[in-house]
């Protein structure tokens, strides 16, 4: 789903590198959500849950791109959201700044405010 989703950038996942989500601390099955559009994922969203800090982290949102622009990812936001008030005392969102899909168009949508900006540096030995 993810690398049908990201064909506009360098992203691709491996089945293996999904998996090992699943087998962090942090991982939250209740806030891995898919949307179907007649029988058929369109869109879902990974989210994850630090109980040290108490908070909630939307790693991966996407929707193919036939069923973009009809509010599925919203609604999978919103979605991950109302589950997450229930355990979490904040979240955050992460992605691209300059993504064509326009993420924080999505979660501005969805109430997110503020513009604090985290660049992710890494240094390739």
């Amino acid at each position: 789903m993810i690398n049908l989703c990201y064909t506009h950038s360098e992203i691709n996942v491996s089945a293996d590198y999904i998996e090992s989500l699943t087998k962090t601390k942090v991982y939250c099955p209740e806030t891995w959500i898919g949307a179907y559009k007649d029988g058929t994922l369109s869109g879902s969203v990974i989210c994850d849950f630090d109980s040290e800090t108490g908070e909630a982290v939307i790693e991966w949102l996407q929707v193919l791109p036939i069923y973009r622009n009809r509010g599925i990812a919203s609604a999978l936001v919103c979605n991950a959201l109302k589950i997450m008030k229930n355990f979490a005392d904040f979240a955050t969102v992460s992605g691209e700044c300059d993504n064509i899909t326009n993420p924080e168009k999505v979660y501005r949508r969805c109430g997110f405010s503020g513009n604090d900006v985290w660049h992710i540096m890494s240094k390739r030995f």
